[in-house]
């Protein structure tokens, strides 16, 4: 009898520590696709049972919208149903929508999405990279929150522990606050710390927007830029553009993720931002975890950060982001 009462207990408490579990409601972001098409070949598809398969066992619990899955050429569906979707997710009590990839297709909807979109004082996150670049500066300034982070088919592949891995972006969908990243850098650091908005992203849609009204103002700020799969001279090309439209000279550092190139052409390419460092005066620093490959930290876009440095020894240096 002794035994079956101690046994008894023992269950009991398994059960008292067990029963919050049983209370913890999924976290559910809806997922859209404003850009490339989701599901249109075996290994897209793939990629995202495999993401849907890993979040799940985090307690995040995606929600697709039915226009997903849609395909029109190298869109996912006409422009008017992106349009309609995005708008849709944006207005509705979501906590985050999430693109479902990048591709191409985003700016295409700039102009109606000025249009349709009000602005919010309490607003949705929107996260998500690449393509998606397009829309965030437009959305911050109707009052969204936007994180430069991982797409739902990136998932799969991203690392599992670190600040750019998959634990780190778990937090943040489960809404813990997105926190300090340092990465390291053998680029030269001058002068004391560096205070601006954070703006960005794909070094392609950046160089796009140039000249349009959806152009976020650089006045100030810290640029971060990441690209794949274009080649050196093209990479150059949209660096150019950015000199010539003005960016570069008002921008007070460039952070540098992962460019997409090797080899040769990547040391093209760091010559080419050699030649931005000494030209304007400013740091340029590569090592930003953020790109296509394996490791993609969130950055909110738009928000006001703090740039700091840390000497190491090899001549590198730890750069930290902070959020002010």
């Amino acid at each position: 009898m002794p035994s079956t009462v101690a046994s008894s207990r023992r269950t009991t408490q398994r059960l008292r520590r067990a029963e919050p579990l049983a209370t913890v409601l999924p976290v559910r972001p809806w997922v859209v696709a404003p850009s490339g098409p989701v599901g249109d070949t075996a290994q897209r598809r793939a990629r995202v049972r495999r993401a849907l398969w890993r979040l799940a066992l985090q307690g995040i619990e995606p929600t697709i919208a039915p226009d997903v899955w849609r395909k029109d050429g190298y869109l996912a569906g006409p422009d008017p149903a992106r349009v309609r979707a995005l708008v849709e997710a944006l207005n509705a009590d979501h906590a985050f929508v999430w693109a479902a990839r990048g591709g191409y297709g985003a700016m295409r909807l700039l102009p109606a999405l000025d249009h349709l979109l009000k602005v919010r004082d309490k607003a949705p996150l929107f996260l998500g990279f690449s393509d998606l670049t397009a829309v965030f500066p437009l959305l911050v300034r109707k009052g969204f929150r936007c994180v430069h982070g991982p797409v739902l088919s990136q998932v799969s592949d991203l690392v599992e522990s670190g600040p750019a891995g998959f634990t780190s972006l778990t937090k943040v969908l489960k809404s813990h606050p997105i926190p300090p990243l340092t990465f390291s850098t053998p680029d030269p650091w001058f002068g004391d710390e560096i205070e601006g908005p954070l703006w960005g992203g794909n070094l392609t849609l950046c160089a796009a927007l140039c000249g349009t009204p959806y152009s976020p103002d650089y006045s100030g700020a810290i640029l971060f830029l990441e690209d794949v799969g274009e080649p050196a001279y093209r990479l150059d090309r949209m660096l150019t553009q950015l000199e010539l439209s003005g960016v570069l000279q008002a921008v007070q550092a460039v952070l540098v993720g992962d460019p997409g190139v090797r080899g040769s052409e990547k040391k093209a390419v760091e010559q080419r931002l050699h030649l931005i460092r000494e030209r304007w005066g400013i740091p340029v620093l590569t090592g930003l975890p953020i790109g296509h490959q394996r490791r993609n930290a969130c950055l909110e876009v738009g928000r006001t950060v703090k740039l700091s440095a840390t000497p190491l020894k090899a001549g590198k240096t730890n750069i930290t982001i902070r959020w002010v």
